[in-house]
């Protein structure tokens, strides 16, 4: 488990540098905020806002699923 911990938290470290970046502190904020509220709004809204990534990663399988999706389906300000 602390290997697995190790290897989430580098990618996690890694990944966010071009968002930093692009978008800044507060909207990276904002962006981690938001998403991790979401799911737990409700029982209901995990499962199906698990299942429709499922559906969506299925469909369009690209690296960086969740920002490419947001700047794809919904606004280019919200996938950055």
């Amino acid at each position: 488990f602390i290997a697995l911990g190790g290897a989430i938290g580098t990618s996690l470290f890694l990944g966010i540098g071009s968002s930093l970046a692009k978008a800044g502190p507060l909207s990276l904020f904002l962006g981690f905020t938001i998403s991790g509220l979401a799911p737990h709004s409700s029982c209901c809204n995990d499962l199906w806002l698990i299942i429709s990534l499922g559906e969506m990663t299925t469909w369009l399988p690209i690296p960086g699923a969740i920002p490419q999706f947001c700047d794809r389906f919904v606004d280019y300000a919200l996938g950055l």
